[in-house]
């Protein structure tokens, strides 16, 4: 059996390198949105988060408005998504001046 010693220089090229593909990982899942930071709601938690009937969500997701993962049955979607839609939507409040004049 052949013994090799590893000098401290290796050891730190061996970190470095493992530091190099950490981070590539780190950008690519959060580039991804599948990371640990993404979360996904069900369609149980949508619908009761939203307070839409099951049917909005269907024509949601058939006309495209709001992107969704499907595994055997179950439906989820991302909670940005939810977000993009819900800001994509906001509108300003009435303002009280503009009746009183």
């Amino acid at each position: 059996m052949e013994i090799e010693l590893l000098t401290k220089a290796d050891l730190k090229n061996f970190e470095a390198k493992l530091d190099r593909i950490l981070e590539e990982q780190k950008l690519i899942r959060d580039q991804s949105g599948f990371g640990p930071k993404s979360k996904w709601l069900d369609n149980e938690d949508l619908l009761k988060l939203l307070d839409v009937s099951s049917r909005t969500l269907q024509k949601w997701r058939d006309t495209g408005v709001l992107p969704f993962s499907r595994i055997a049955r179950k439906v989820y979607y991302r909670a940005e998504d939810v977000d993009k839609l819900l800001n994509s939507n906001l509108t300003g409040g009435w303002r009280l001046e503009k009746f009183r004049s």
